[in-house]
């Protein structure tokens, strides 16, 4: 009777899945960038960020190759390339937004991401309003998340990234 009791305790139990919740936030997660013409660096929190930066995601802090990159009218004119890499271990999703100077877009293993750009090369607002995007149902494995950023001219640069991944909650019926 005992034995069989135990049994059925451990197969009642419920089945605990594995969580990814993974705090992609700029200032938080490890984003190395490419400079126009350069090698790739650890970006790192601009200081003091631009006055005209105006868009702000709570967590997150803005980043660039260099910390005086927020009001410097050196760096170079280009595309600067953003990139962090995370590991999910079950089915999850990703979601958040970001800001830029000047424009920027964002994809994932070389797919857009979907949801709403704000963020053209020549959106006036780029660095004053965040983009939200959002993608579903991402299997496990290694991604990288990447932020195209376009200076277009020398002057200041940035990027601002508030994201997460969350484990997706299976449908009732596959339960």
């Amino acid at each position: 009777y005992t034995t069989l009791f135990r049994s059925l305790a451990v197969a009642a139990a419920p089945v605990v899945a594995m969580a990814d919740n993974i705090n992609l936030n700029s200032g938080t997660a490890v984003y190395k960038v490419t400079p126009p013409g350069s090698s790739q660096v650890t970006a790192v929190p601009v200081v003091p960020p631009n006055p005209a930066w105006t868009a702000s995601i709570p967590g997150a802090v803005w980043i660039a190759p260099d910390p005086s990159d927020g009001t410097s009218s050196t760096a170079a004119a280009g595309l600067y390339v953003y990139t962090t890499q995370f590991t999910l271990t079950s089915t999850s999703n990703l979601s958040g937004s970001f800001a830029s100077d000047n424009g920027a877009t964002a994809s994932l293993m070389g797919g857009t991401i979907t949801g709403t750009d704000a963020l053209g090369t020549d959106a006036p607002d780029s660095f004053t309003t965040p983009a939200m995007f959002s993608v579903g149902d991402l299997g496990p494995g290694v991604y990288t998340l990447t932020f195209d950023v376009t200076n277009d001219s020398a002057g200041p640069t940035g990027l601002l990234v508030g994201a997460s991944t969350t484990t997706a909650t299976p449908e009732p019926s596959s339960l």
